[in-house]
């Protein structure tokens, strides 16, 4: 039975590059909203363009809001009118077939305890040769990235504590939501037949860097995540390794390494302060 599927898009400094993916999700979903974190009025010429399309909305107020205010914004907005909703990036490639492949699945009807399924996400390839051989099967997870994640709406609309947590405004966005999925119970699927290709971090002769800003909320988000899902011991022991394994990385293998060494202490401070959603840097 065919589903009624929606998709949200956060960009942020978007280019004209932009076009033709929404062109191409308008004519695959049934409805595509952008969530745009530009900090300065959205440009009026890909405003104009991307207005011809009857089945895409665009939201920007001017400020970068971060990607949990913007996934809550399209839970909101889709969860009463849609089976599924699909959280993308501007940045990642995510081709017709795959997610033609992807509504394949949706269409079988034994989803009720997948709260979220998504494709099998291949980092920093460009090319599709490099795909693994297809094996069609849905594989247990503990959480997936957000670009390309299909999310159960009749889940969320059965279980309104179910949703991002605006603490958040990049990093572990995807795996806290994913983590109070599986708190209530439900399943998080990779599917094995489809395929997104996303960048993760610069890549460097070093091998792939962060920059300093996401650095600081990498250090800070993991003291709040921690807290949240763990308790004593093991809450003690694992942000310490985590965050140990954080600054080895930065120290041996890459550049500007005071800049985020300072940065990950501003994000513990601003942890202890209880400064969250977007940082100071």
């Amino acid at each position: 039975m065919k589903k009624s599927v929606a998709c949200g898009v956060v960009t942020f400094n978007p280019t004209k590059d932009i076009l033709p993916k929404i062109e191409e999700y308008s004519c695959l979903f049934d409805y595509v909203y952008i969530y745009d974190n530009t900090i300065k009025v959205f440009s009026s010429v890909l405003a104009n363009k991307i207005s011809k399309y009857e089945n895409v909305s665009l939201y920007s107020n001017g400020n970068n809001d971060g990607l949990a205010k913007a996934y809550n914004y399209f839970l909101n907005h889709t969860k009463h009118k849609y089976d599924f909703l699909c959280t993308l990036d501007q940045d990642s490639k995510f081709s017709k077939i795959d997610i033609q492949n992807m509504f394949s699945l949706l269409s079988i009807d034994k989803l009720n305890d997948v709260a979220v399924v998504g494709p099998t996400v291949i980092y920093n390839q460009v090319s599709s040769s490099k795909k693994i051989s297809n094996r069609k099967i849905l594989e247990n997870k503990r959480y997936l990235i957000s670009s390309g994640s299909f999310i159960n709406l009749k889940i969320i609309r059965q279980n309104p504590n179910i949703k991002f947590d605006e603490n958040y405004f990049i990093d572990r966005v995807d795996t806290d939501f994913c983590t109070n999925c599986l708190k209530n119970g439900y399943r998080i699927c990779e599917y094995k037949d489809s395929f997104l290709f996303q960048t993760l971090g610069e890549a460097t002769k070093n091998g792939s860097q962060h920059s300093y800003i996401r650095h600081y909320y990498m250090f800070r988000n993991r003291f709040y995540f921690n807290k949240k899902y763990y308790t004593g011991m093991k809450m003690c022991l694992l942000t310490s390794l985590q965050s140990l394994k954080q600054i080895f990385r930065i120290v041996k293998f890459e550049n500007n390494k005071f800049k985020k060494i300072m940065q990950i202490i501003y994000g513990y401070r601003d942890y202890k302060a209880g400064n969250m959603r977007k940082g100071r840097y």
